[in-house]
């Protein structure tokens, strides 16, 4: 997939011709992502070489939760970092590493889907079993694609998954949004996840239907046996900060070349312009651009894969600021031929709450049309929070689902925007976007 900048091959020719050294570096030595390969075929185009780009978007593939369920009754679960007392610092980053290669195997060679019972679904998740829950419903053939395969089977809407043991097979179940089990084979070996199974402690976690105080709000809900502290945070504005220093950086992921822009400040906001091309910097610490020659690569209809890669290959240039948070795509809708992409801060799988998503993008059909970058720098405080256990946070917040979340004190979320503030995890309302698929 390649991003081509169109109607500016004229200029960037005679540019080239007089510093045809500075035009390499300009090209190539952005410091992005993994470098992008200038194929002599398209000038002005990217391509990345098929390995890069697996690991490029595979980056892409992180749940929000980890449960393994060892069949004995005992499982380890993770929904966020915790203190030393509770488990590696990175226990969901350890625990997801642990079945990562397993999960992107049983997509792989996922046989046909085969709707499958509630029961059903819950014995085998109470069973030898890992499930991933993503914060984002996507087709199997894009999930699949995270993981460097291309899926068998189970090519279906899908945001939760689980690879569970039954007898001589490993099995995929999966379901999206709306509710619906499914159940495949796989080539997994079940003594691959039998072994990776034996190594964990378990920590007391359970899912949500094991409990009959909360079976009823959040089946699916992974419950933890305990919470020690979550970790505090700082967030930054990081215009004229960090931001600074990686620039030229950013206006490249934006499509803009740095020695040809022009500045000026208009209504408050920097103001940069290229052609038809314009990019405001706003003292909140969000970028907008618009677009007028900013391409995907490509023929015909735009499919869901290529809009996920153009963005996150445009997005991904927040994690030179971003310190100790991580960019995730979190919600996707496409409707009369436009994507709309966008994509959230993270801390080891606990969303973190801003004014404004971290990053969108809209797609018209193979153009690029605009995009949003909320640029702030997360950092680790040193301390730890205590966390009330779900169960009763729920009780209290009168017995509807919740979900464990970055947020700044009461009567602070205007400072946000604006200066460094101190946030917390602490329980919020679930609240389901509403997705247009298409």
């Amino acid at each position: 997939m390649q991003l081509i900048r169109a109607n500016k091959e004229r200029i960037k020719t005679l540019f080239i011709v007089l510093l045809a050294a500075s035009a390499v570096i300009l090209g190539h030595a952005t410091g992005l992502f993994t470098l992008p390969i200038q194929t002599g075929g398209t000038a002005g185009g990217y391509d990345m070489r098929p390995s890069d780009r697996a690991g490029n978007i595979s980056s892409a593939a992180r749940p929000s939760a980890v449960l393994a369920t060892r069949g004995d009754g005992l499982s380890r679960g993770h929904l966020a970092d915790q203190g030393e007392d509770f488990g590696p610092s990175e226990g969901l980053r350890a625990l997801y590493e642990l079945f990562t290669g397993h999960l992107g195997q049983a997509l792989g060679s996922s046989g046909d889907a085969v709707p499958v019972n509630r029961a059903d679904w819950e014995a085998a998740l109470s069973g030898q079993s890992v499930f991933f829950r993503y914060d984002v419903e996507l087709p199997g053939e894009v999930l699949a694609q995270w993981f460097g395969t291309e899926v068998g089977g189970a090519n279906r809407l899908m945001q939760q998954l689980a690879l569970a043991v039954g007898g001589d097979t490993v099995y995929l179940y999966f379901k999206g949004r709306d509710g619906i089990a499914y159940r495949s084979t796989t080539a997994v070996r079940p003594s691959d996840i039998q072994d990776a199974l034996r190594t964990l402690v378990p920590n007391g976690a359970r899912f949500g239907f094991l409990d009959p105080v909360y079976a009823g709000q959040d089946p699916d809900a992974v419950l933890l046996g305990r919470y020690g502290g979550i970790p505090a945070i700082r967030s930054y504005n990081a215009v004229g900060g960090v931001y600074a220093q990686h620039r030229d950086a950013f206006l490249d992921a934006l499509g803009f070349t740095p020695a040809l822009v022009r500045y000026f400040d208009e209504d408050g906001a920097r103001t940069i312009v290229e052609g038809g091309n314009t990019l405001r910097i706003h003292e909140t610490g969000l970028i907008t651009s618009a677009h007028a020659s900013l391409l995907v690569a490509g023929y015909g209809s735009l499919e869901l894969a290529e809009a996920i890669e153009a963005a996150r290959r445009i997005v991904q240039v927040l994690d030179l600021v971003s310190g100790a948070a991580e960019v995730y795509l979190t919600d996707w809708t496409y409707a009369d031929g436009q994507f709309h992409l966008t994509f959230n801060y993270y801390l080891s799988g606990v969303p973190i709450w801003t004014p404004s998503p971290a990053a969108t993008v809209t797609i018209i059909g193979r153009h690029i049309a605009e995009v949003s970058l909320l640029v702030r720098t997360f950092e680790r405080t040193g301390a730890y929070a205590p966390v009330m256990p779900e169960i009763q946070a729920s009780a209290a917040m009168g017995g509807v689902p919740i979900r464990l979340t970055y947020a700044v004190a009461d009567g602070d979320a205007g400072s946000v925007s604006h200066g460094a503030v101190e946030m917390r995890a602490r329980w919020l309302l679930l609240l389901e976007p509403e997705v247009r698929h298409g």
